[in-house]
């Protein structure tokens, strides 16, 4: 559903492409930009109201779930930014879970497939063998050798630690060892990246706002898993928000 964003280039002119393209003074111009973003999202993001005021409004965001999302509203849309439903709760129902949401989650698309086609890279290299005189891939090995074999890391350039990036792909890494510090694929099987890009930048939203990463949707009235709180993931510069709804929570169709 969030590829669909990139299929159409936006009312700007340049669309997702133009950053793909960027020649090496335009790379450094988008990661000021970048900077710039970190240093208005440095607050928590759960003060949802000056998130929204501080988005671009001159454009409106791709609203892939909404059937009359163009009409009721004139400005030109960015379709490299996308806004769904967070999806962010179970409830039992009679007839089973059904899956609520008690907000919005707007996202970048092109840093979303950054963030994919790095794990691309990092499953390729865990599939590869272990590392010399190591029986398992610990964070700092893996991280070192993706430096050194392909490139930085996209979670270094938006400032998200690299344990919480594994963890936004949990059906592909999986941490282990007594403090996490080790990683292997969830499959050995698995030739690619399980987890969507929509899927990766909703848990990374969701992360910001809670400061930890939820790697299992919480079922309403049971116990929730216990996660690891990464307190620096709230002030990543990565443009994915949680945007908190005033009203009851509304179901996901």
């Amino acid at each position: 559903m969030a590829l669909h964003a990139l299929q159409e280039v936006d009312s700007r002119g340049g669309g997702a492409q133009d950053e793909f393209d960027a020649t090496r003074p335009q790379e450094l111009e988008m990661t000021a930009q970048d900077t710039g973003f970190a240093a208005n999202m440095g607050r928590p993001v759960s003060e949802a109201s000056d998130l929204h005021e501080e988005c671009d409004e001159r454009f409106q965001p791709f609203r892939p779930n909404w059937q009359q999302w163009r009409n009721q509203d004139p400005r030109p849309v960015d379709r490299t930014m996308v806004e769904v439903p967070s999806g962010d709760r179970l409830v039992k129902t009679k007839n089973g879970l059904a899956r609520i949401s008690s907000g919005l989650v707007r996202f970048s698309v092109v840093q979303g497939i950054k963030f994919r086609n790095d794990a691309e890279a990092l499953l390729f290299l865990i599939r590869q063998g272990l590392p010399a005189t190591s029986r398992a891939w610990s964070l700092q090995s893996l991280e070192k050798a993706f430096q050194m074999k392909v490139r930085i890391g996209s979670w270094s350039r938006y400032s998200v630690p690299f344990d919480a990036y594994l963890s936004l792909f949990p059906r592909t890494f999986e941490l282990f060892g007594s403090d996490r510090q080790f990683v292997r694929a969830l499959h050995m099987s698995a030739t690619c990246v399980v987890d969507s890009i929509e899927d990766v930048m909703m848990r990374l939203a969701m992360a910001r706002h809670h400061g930890y990463v939820e790697q299992q949707t919480p079922i309403d009235g049971t116990a929730r898993t216990p996660c690891v709180r990464t307190p620096q993931i709230s002030t990543s510069c990565a443009k994915a928000m949680y945007l908190p709804s005033p009203g009851p929570s509304a179901p996901v169709f």
